[in-house]
């Protein structure tokens, strides 16, 4: 069975700016799912005998006396433990080794219609010779299943396994379903699976399956291993995933939190800890909302993977006091389209936020963020370490992407901010986009406090057809520099505003006509400034009587001093003979002129010497 997601992942040339994303290919895996469990609501088979329980007792599962066909179950028969009164039919390791027989069954169903409780307890029996059910499981309200250091297999071609209401308990227990299993599948009738112990369950795994579905899973102590499958939590439905008390969940295969229209999935944890083996996707499809919570917990993933927040619907993570590894992390990745936007394959809309407390955060891939068109991502941190070295960031790919950094340190290679600009027709979106518009990406980091350090190079927009990209530094430290120093800011279209704090790099390029640097406080360290010629340069000097008329296009983000230097004879100057005499402080957009008239500078002899450069 194959759940819908990304299977492949985001690959991005920072060069030359292409994106292949094809990790946007939708799988079937909601539809598949309700067409099997659609048959799965019908009788099991037609040919397989009704054996039900007919006592009000608590007895043994090998009794044949209780039973309605006074035999004991067979792989011919359809079980039902569905009478009044609650009761508790066990089945334990004298059943599996003097009645062998009895173990596999055609479909077994659980349930009651009194408010009572009836409980079937596997207890024991191993995993040699586990209770076999070859058609469908179904445990339903007032209906629950006890696997105690024992087995429970659901084998066949069209099975599965269905809780709709019921309660199913694994202490120490394995049950392995051969196609899907539904915790919770309808409405009204919610569905708990609570793991202790050292357990496992094997195959595809829904929690809260259809709309207004609830399912719940618990695991307050011990382990749970998901295998052989993708879990959704939250498919239509609402679902929720809770592990607690330090306790382990390991899954080999992708989850879901929120995946399609109207769901709601929820995974929290609290001091316990999570290996995924492979993607986990938060808010996947339009209209779902997906939250994970972490809290004093760890959560590992291998390089390769993705995590997702936000793929076409709503994702939050929040990570406190927690440790995390992952592979690549895209943050508001895609949307609702009627078909693929542009030429560039992405999808509009979605909304990813991250939020990250004094917690320790490993990158191992790729970070994206607004990766679809008028698609958010932002991030919050507000203490601890985020380390992502080995790959690019891109904050605001074609969407809008925030990093906000009020205390904690952030730690990568390089970063690009605001990347594309996109034109939308009426065939390539629907939504809040009106047609026959363009939308401009924007990327902005924001520096409260805290530490920001990169050491190859931060990129602010693309003009001038791309995005925008704007960093705002009112508090803590942003570090653009290495050993060679030879890392760099580029503000190409956007602004670099120093209002607070430290900014230090070893090269500040700002050669373009749609970057500005505004330094209206702070202190700024750079190595070396880089102008565009053709944006800060003396235009004319223009003799006015005995007076000399100096005009030049201003440098941005910083104060624009003239100076002057007395030339020797022959012409000769000295740059250390350069004073200062007139100073501009209100620097202004780019191919602003201002001009200064230099009173007797005609008169000087043999020769005066003028230049202009940006003040500290």
């Amino acid at each position: 069975m194959v759940f819908p997601g990304r299977g492949e992942r985001i690959t991005i040339g920072a060069k030359d700016k292409t994106v292949n994303n094809n990790i946007i290919s939708p799988r079937l895996f909601a539809a598949s799912v309700l067409v099997l469990l659609a048959g799965a609501f019908g009788p099991a088979t037609g040919w397989a005998l009704t054996n039900s329980w007919k006592t009000s007792a608590s007895d043994k599962w090998e009794t044949a006396g209780d039973w309605s066909l006074g035999l004991v179950p067979t792989n011919t028969q359809s079980i039902y433990i569905t009478n009044s009164l609650s009761k508790i039919v066990t089945i334990d390791s004298t059943t599996a080794g003097s009645f062998p027989n009895t173990m596999t069954v055609n479909d077994l169903s659980l349930w009651t219609r009194d408010g009572s409780v009836n409980t079937l307890l596997i207890s024991n029996i191993g995993t040699n010779l586990p209770l076999t059910m070859l058609v469908s499981l179904t445990v339903s309200n007032g209906g629950d299943l006890v696997i105690s250091d024992s087995a429970v297999v659901v084998s066949g071609p069209t099975n599965t396994f269905l809780s709709l209401g019921g309660d199913v308990d694994l202490e120490n227990g394995s049950l392995l379903v051969s196609n899907v299993a539904a915790v919770g599948p309808e409405p009204g009738m919610p569905g708990s699976l609570t793991a202790d112990g050292t357990s496992s369950f094997s195959g595809a795994l829904c929690v809260g399956l259809d709309t207004n579905a609830i399912g719940n899973m618990l695991l307050l102590s011990g382990q749970l291993t998901l295998t052989n499958g993708p879990t959704a939590i939250g498919l239509y439905g609402a679902g929720q995933l809770i592990i607690a008390n330090n306790s382990i969940l390991i899954s080999d295969r992708s989850v879901m939190v929120g995946q399609s229209a109207a769901s709601q999935g929820a995974l929290v944890m609290d001091s316990g800890s999570w290996i995924a083996g492979e993607d986990v996707l938060v808010g996947e499809y339009p209209g779902a909302t997906g939250v994970v919570q972490i809290t004093s917990g760890q959560l590992t993933m291998p390089n390769p993977s993705l995590t997702l927040i936000g793929g076409n619907g709503s994702g939050q993570q929040t990570w406190s006091s927690a440790t995390v590894t992952l592979g690549a992390l895209e943050i508001g990745a895609d949307g609702p389209l009627t078909g693929p936007a542009t030429n560039n394959g992405t999808y509009a809309g979605s909304q990813g936020t991250l939020t990250m407390v004094n917690s320790s955060v490993n990158v191992q891939g790729p970070l994206v963020m607004g990766m679809g068109i008028i698609s958010t991502g932002t991030v919050w941190m507000t203490g601890g370490q985020l380390v992502a070295t080995n790959s690019p960031m891109f904050v605001g790919t074609w969407g809008d992407g925030v990093i906000t950094i009020s205390n904690g340190n952030w730690i990568g290679n390089s970063m690009m901010l605001g990347l594309y600009f996109s034109y939308i027709t009426s065939n390539t979106i629907s939504g809040p986009v009106p047609s026959g518009t363009s939308t401009v990406a924007q990327g902005t980091l924001n520096l409260d406090g805290g530490t920001a350090a990169l050491y190859s190079n931060l990129v602010l927009g693309n003009c001038p057809t791309g995005g925008v990209g704007v960093v705002n530094v009112a508090g803590g430290s942003l570090y653009v520099t290495n050993a060679a120093h030879n890392a760099y800011i580029d503000v190409r279209d956007g602004q670099l505003n120093l209002s607070a704090g430290l900014l230090q790099t070893d090269v500040l390029f700002l050669t373009n006509a749609c970057g500005q640097f505004f330094h209206t406080g702070g202190t700024l360290i750079a190595g070396s400034v880089i102008l565009n010629p053709n944006t800060f340069r003396i235009t004319s000097i223009t003799p006015q009587g005995n007076d000399l008329l100096i005009t030049w296009l201003m440098g941005q983000g910083a104060t624009n001093a003239l100076q002057a230097a007395a030339g020797g004879v022959g012409g000769a100057y000295t740059n250390n003979g350069f004073t200062d005499i007139f100073i501009v402080t209100n620097s202004v957009a780019p191919g602003t002129t201002t001009n200064f008239l230099d009173v007797g500078g005609a008169t000087n002899m043999p020769s005066r010497y003028y230049r202009v450069r940006l003040s500290p």
